[in-house]
């Protein structure tokens, strides 16, 4: 049977849509993580091996000194990071590159340390704090940037958006608070401080569903949990000995329950069952490829894998029995 023009058209325009779907699938949800030593950016596919790869950021003709936190853009599939310091002048600043390390562009410069950094990838925000002492909001591409809170102490290490809630959190290790704000700025809350047993927080994440505060604390060397209003607090997991020689940062959970950790002491990425209960003694398990130096970020993004394998078993069903029926014309 010869094929008409437009019936030979069509099938190609069908080839290339079931294509693109199968190579969107493929890139699923994803890890990501900043290591100080030696100073780079790795990404693995979120399953049972995380199968780290290094970020080529700009075909290798950009020097990443010193990335502190890293999150993800899904919408236009970019890594986003806080450079704490960049190795010629000491300028901190935020750049984002795609994930083969392409389309490398520094979007807020001139930081004194960029420190925390977090996404609201449906407003198209980017909430970021820095040592010279503030928490500011900014436009993903950098533009219409402003100040949130102007006396931030040089440690508030790590932000985090909640989506749910609307507002943004902020660990502050001198203060020994994790204090929150709505996306204006205002309505700062404390939810919890040194009378809670807080000496160092580190990481902070909101569970959206469950309404939890999860946090990790250096200076007692644990992962914890406590309820919005700072209540009914608890440890997940205690490290065995309390030591200098461990520091729990940067943290990140799945949906799976899984609650992810990286400690800039230890080489390994960890984690542990999120629905731990008080008392339950639980062993973290060690996951990846990779042996960090000194780890700094952590991000696991998930919710387009879904969407994306459904989109292609449409393409794969629907499409086939479309130009089918054309072909029978």
């Amino acid at each position: 049977m010869e094929l008409t023009e437009r019936q030979l058209f069509l099938l190609i325009v069908a080839f290339c849509g079931i294509t693109c779907c199968f190579s969107q699938e493929q890139q699923g949800d994803i890890v990501i993580v900043s290591d100080f030593t030696p100073p780079a950016i790795y990404v693995a596919a979120l399953g049972p091996r995380l199968n780290f790869k290094q970020v080529n950021v700009d075909g290798g003709r950009r020097n990443i000194s010193a990335p502190a936190v890293v999150d993800f853009d899904p919408v236009e599939r970019r890594i986003y990071w806080s450079q704490w310091a960049r190795a010629e002048n000491g300028e901190g600043f935020i750049a984002r590159c795609d994930l083969q390390g392409r389309f490398y562009q520094v979007l807020i410069r001139n930081l004194e340390y960029a420190l925390g950094l977090a996404l609201d990838t449906v407003g198209r925000k980017m909430y970021f704090s820095h040592e010279g002492m503030a928490l500011e909001v900014a436009n993903l591409n950098g533009n219409n940037r402003r100040t949130l809170i102007r006396e931030l102490p040089t440690s508030a290490l790590f932000v985090f958006f909640d989506s749910v809630g609307k507002r943004v959190y902020v660990s502050d290790s001198t203060k020994q608070t994790v204090e929150s704000i709505k996306l204006d700025g205002s309505n700062r809350t404390i939810h919890i401080d040194g009378a809670d047993g807080l000496v160092h927080p580190s990481g902070v994440i909101v569970d959206r569903k469950a309404r939890r505060i999860f946090y990790s604390d250096f200076g007692t060397d644990r992962i914890a949990a406590t309820n919005l209003r700072g209540e009914k607090g608890y440890t997940l997991y205690q490290y065995p000995l309390v030591s200098t020689e461990t520091d729990p940062h940067a943290m990140a959970m799945t949906s799976q329950n899984e609650l992810y950790w990286i400690d800039r002491n230890h080489p390994r990425l960890q984690k542990i069952p999120k629905n731990v209960r008080p008392g339950q003694i639980v062993v973290p398990k060690e996951v990846g490829n990779k042996e960090f130096g000194w780890p700094s970020g952590l991000h696991i993004y998930q919710g387009g894998s879904e969407g994306l394998k459904s989109a292609s078993l449409v393409m794969y069903l629907v499409v086939p029995m479309i130009f089918k029926f054309l072909l029978n014309q």
